[in-house]
């Protein structure tokens, strides 16, 4: 009953009470009745009407604390977000048996921690403000240097650099087809330039000295289309133009073929093959001593010459020349970047006594290393 309401009944009964009062006349006892109800009434309207607003409050103040609780728990899980993906926080050697994050003011605290379940290490979050407490699972959608990547039935390590996430083996995906310089394989140049990843509706690989075994490892061997996923027409005497925006643009097989600044390429979905840009930012980042930073060490398997303080793991692969021959396996190794040079070269690096760039023949075999999107 609204306010106004309970004042008209008030005032009718104070009315009754006036009125036998100036006719001098007692109450008859109905009237009395009437009264008495009416302010019983009265009485229990506003006893309800406060009830309902202390409630009401009570409610209110509930739902904020809990508001402001949700709150809290973004915040925390903003922050553990922010050292995985910024700080490069390493969650798979963290101690689970201590917090990972915490904060605490002066109404309001959250604490992180992990948990491992089997194989999987779970990552949580309490939070509380004044007197509402949340907890839940943090869910992150991957986590580079922990998840690993199953692509084509393997499984592949990741790892991060800086601001970047690699896989941390070279890629060994598709069928093998045997190098040489005959049938089925082509000379595309008619002058001893060899393709024999001529089928551009599947995958195709090379493994050192045409040995399956070899893919174990290293990785396999990939010409410079087949690693981009381009027809193998696009290898030999076609020219991609720079579009001055991290893009190339070419004519070949009869079609146009761009090549993204992120290329996917042969790798997996999220993934694509490096820019020289970013083997620039990677050398950047590990400094005058990048080559051995990168190279796999002598305990590793395989094992190379190298400290493999980056985690990136790179073998001594070897090479494929064009020519159809291999060379060079436990020494020296070159890893594809998505650029196009002229109109028979692409852009690589080779990992030798430095990290650095050079220029190849398209339909030469190095390896490829995958970068996340």
């Amino acid at each position: 009953m609204s306010p106004k309401m309970m004042f008209r009944l008030k005032l009718v009964c104070q009315l009754i009470i006036m009125s036998n009062y100036k006719n001098k006349k007692l109450l008859s006892g109905s009237a009395i009745i009437v009264s008495v109800v009416i302010m019983a009434g009265i009485f229990i309207m506003a006893f309800a009407s406060a009830y309902m607003v202390i409630t009401s409050t009570s409610r209110e103040i509930k739902i904020s604390e809990s508001l402001k609780a949700e709150q809290v728990v973004n915040s925390g899980i903003e922050r553990f977000k922010h050292e995985i993906y910024s700080n490069s926080f390493d969650l798979s050697s963290a101690d689970c048996n201590s917090d990972l994050f915490s904060l605490s003011g002066e109404d309001y605290s959250y604490v992180i921690n992990c948990l491992d379940i089997g194989d999987d290490r779970k990552v949580y979050i309490s939070a509380t403000y004044k007197n509402k407490t949340i907890a839940k699972e943090i869910l992150l959608p991957f986590i580079c240097g922990f998840d690993t990547v199953l692509y084509e039935g393997y499984e592949y390590g990741t790892v991060r650099i800086g601001r970047q996430c690699w896989l941390s083996e070279n890629l060994n995906v598709g069928s093998i087809v045997t190098s040489s310089a005959a049938s089925p394989c082509i000379d595309v140049s008619g002058g001893g330039v060899w393709s024999c990843q001529n089928n551009n509706s599947q995958i195709e690989k090379y493994c050192y000295d045409n040995n399956s075994s070899d893919c174990i490892g290293y990785g396999g061997l990939y010409e410079w289309t087949e690693a981009l996923n381009l027809p193998y027409e696009c290898g030999y005497n076609v020219e991609f133009f720079d579009n001055l925006d991290g893009t190339y643009t070419g004519i070949c097989n009869g079609s146009e073929y761009v090549i993204e600044s992120k290329h996917q390429g042969i790798c997996p979905e999220g993934w694509h093959i490096p820019s020289q840009s970013e083997f620039v930012d990677l050398i950047s980042y590990l400094g005058v001593n990048a080559v051995d930073a990168v190279k796999s060490f002598s305990i590793d398997s395989p094992s190379w010459d190298g400290n493999n303080s980056s985690g990136l793991s790179i073998p001594p692969s070897g090479i494929r020349f064009a020519a159809s021959s291999f060379s060079d396996k436990y020494s020296y190794t070159n890893i594809w970047t998505n650029s196009p040079s002229g109109t028979i070269f692409g852009l690589a690096y080779e990992v030798y006594v430095d990290l650095s760039s050079n220029l190849d023949n398209r339909h030469a075999g190095f390896s490829v290393r995958c970068l996340k999107d």
